[in-house]
């Protein structure tokens, strides 16, 4: 169902929309690549307006994932649940954890990225500049190369800090653009929507009684992913 006379990219598919976990006004829900988390400039339809059609009630994002990109998306149910949740990702205790696909190796398999990024409104796209240049912003990134292909390496990636962009810049930095990503550096778009970099787990404590939550979610069932399905399975 869409509403309003919403436009769909013929390629994205909302029937690969799940819901991960529910309980107590807290929602994680798996968003396909390709689909936009909120109504924008473009009028697709949206996840949030697809969530409301289908399953009715408030849905309120407490985080971000692009637009190409895969995984595992918090939703909060009720006013109060977003305050609370929204103060964990303030106060960085939401753990985050990426994985992505490259067609070129960094330098080393595993480190810490630190760059300073800029967004450019015109471009819609975060520029990596000097320390000290106006309005940046650091961002930094945990990273470690979990296997390789002939052709592709698999990413395992834990952003530090929430910037606009921040993984599909740092790569892109490191002269490896996550696959797919022609608008940071990649040579070629993939065949199906959206690029290689899939949110797959999220780690965190209960804000009230302090248990401990976790909610993950696979790639999309490409072939480039699961060529790395073992791997991936052993996480």
């Amino acid at each position: 169902m869409m509403s309003g006379g919403k436009s769909m990219n013929e390629q994205v598919c909302f029937d690969d929309v799940r819901i991960l976990h529910e309980s107590n006004g807290l929602a994680a829900v798996y968003k396909p690549p390709g689909i936009v988390v909120h109504p924008d400039r473009t009028g697709d339809y949206s996840l949030v307006e697809y969530l409301h059609d289908h399953y009715g009630g408030e849905w309120y994002v407490l985080h971000r994932i692009d637009r190409p990109v895969s995984g595992v998306l918090l939703m909060a149910r009720t006013r109060d649940i977003t305050a609370q949740y929204a103060d964990l990702f303030r106060q960085h205790k939401m753990e985050k954890y990426y994985l992505a696909l490259t067609r070129h190796k960094p330098p080393e398999v595993s480190g810490e990225l630190r760059h300073w990024l800029v967004k450019n409104e015109r471009l819609h796209k975060a520029i990596v500049v000097d320390e000290g240049h106006p309005h940046a912003r650091l961002a930094i990134t945990r990273y470690r190369i979990l296997a390789a292909s002939e052709h592709l390496y698999l990413w395992w990636l834990q952003p530090l800090t929430g910037r606009f962009h921040q993984l599909r810049a740092q790569l892109s930095a490191l002269s490896c653009p996550i696959r797919g990503d022609i608008k940071y550096g990649d040579k070629r778009t993939n065949r199906h929507v959206g690029i290689n970099l899939h949110a797959f787990r999220l780690r965190w404590s209960h804000p009230t009684d302090h248990r401990p939550m976790q909610v993950s979610a696979d790639p999309p069932p490409y072939p480039e992913w699961l060529a790395f399905e073992k791997t991936i399975s052993a996480l």
